[in-house]
C-alpha cells in the first residue's frame, strides 16, 4: 500500500522486489508477487515496465498463484456459508426447531440465535 501511495515507479517496485527477495521474512515473499502484479496492473502510467512486470510475474509466479487460489477458496468457502445461512433464515421463518436448523444448516447455535434476532424470529 506504500507504494501506491507514494506513487508506483519502476524504481519502487525494483527496491521493493529486491527486499523481498533478500528478505527472511517467509509472509513477504509469499505476498509480493501479488503486491507487485496489483501495482504495476493498477499504474497505468508505468508503460516502461512492462519487460520487468514480465519477468516479477515470471519469479512470483508461484506466490501469486497460491494467493489467487487462496482467494478463490475463500470466496468458495464464503458462498457455503451464506448459502447455509440462507437455508438457516428460511427454516427460522418457517419456525422449525433449532436442533432441526443446526442438524440441516450445520451452522451453530449462536450463529443460528444471531440470524434469528436479526430477522426478528424468536427461537426456543
Amino acid at each position: 500500500m506504500r507504494i501506491l501511495a507514494h506513487g508506483a515507479t519502476v524504481e519502487a517496485l525494483k527496491s521493493y522486489a529486491e527486499r523481498a527477495i533478500a528478505s527472511d521474512n517467509e509472509r513477504i515473499k509469499e505476498n509480493a508477487g501479488t503486491v507487485i502484479d496489483v501495482c504495476l496492473s493498477t499504474n497505468k502510467y508505468l508503460k516502461e515496465a512492462e519487460g520487468m512486470y514480465e519477468g516479477f510475474k515470471e519469479f512470483f509466479k508461484e506466490s501469486i498463484e497460491k494467493d489467487r487460489q487462496k482467494w478463490r477458496q475463500e470466496a468458495r468457502q464464503e458462498g457455503v456459508n451464506a448459502e447455509k445461512k440462507r437455508v438457516a433464515t428460511d427454516m427460522l421463518k418457517k419456525n422449525l426447531p433449532l436442533q432441526l436448523i443446526e442438524e440441516i444448516s450445520r451452522l451453530s447455535e449462536s450463529v443460528i440465535r444471531n440470524i434469528a434476532e436479526s430477522i426478528g424470529v424468536a427461537v426456543s
